[in-house]
């Protein structure tokens, strides 16, 4: 409030999960998300904090309809500004597979938020019920320790590779 008296534009950058959205979330699937930290009080600071706001950055369609629908904050107030990468740099080449045997990659924090439950049970799913589809997951990044039990429990084979240089070109190490 102080910077807006000041004549300052306020520009706020939004989270990609805000404090409501990891409630429900937690709420809604328990097993695969759980939020032990964020309250109804941090939901309304950061409705307030928006409501100041000349502008809330949204990192995704998603992000800015939730608030829009759940932080009752006006349409003119949201811009979307997606993550993503830059095709030209990421230098990944197509790569065909007559093997009938399919490299799967994940490159980020491992981490329940980041959905690596749901994408282990998915894929013990697929191997149970289609043993002809033959696959290997490659997890590149730092794990979260309590995703271990996950992987461990996989009922397919996953790599772990640990954290790896931006520079260096894991995307082509595998298909998808």
């Amino acid at each position: 409030k102080f910077i807006k008296k000041l004549g300052f534009k306020i520009l706020l950058d939004i989270s990609m999960t805000p404090s409501y959205a990891s409630i429900k979330e937690s709420i809604k699937n328990p097993k695969y998300y759980q939020d032990k930290d964020s309250n109804l009080n941090q939901v309304m600071e950061e409705q307030k904090i928006m409501k100041i706001a000349d502008l809330c950055i949204c990192p995704s369609e998603y992000t800015g309809e939730f608030i829009k629908k759940n932080y009752d904050i006006t349409d003119s107030k949201i811009r979307v500004v997606p993550f993503g990468s830059d095709p030209i740099n990421l230098k990944a080449k197509y790569i065909k597979n007559n093997e009938n045997f399919i490299k799967l990659g994940y490159v980020g924090l491992i981490n329940q938020r980041k959905g690596i439950r749901w994408l282990i049970d998915v894929l013990n799913e697929i191997y149970k019920n289609n043993p002809e589809i033959k696959f290997e997951l490659n997890l590149y990044g730092r794990i979260f320790k309590d995703e271990f039990t996950f992987i461990r429990n996989a009922k397919f084979k996953i790599n772990t590779h640990g954290f790896v240089k931006n520079n260096s070109n894991i995307f082509t190490n595998f298909h998808i």
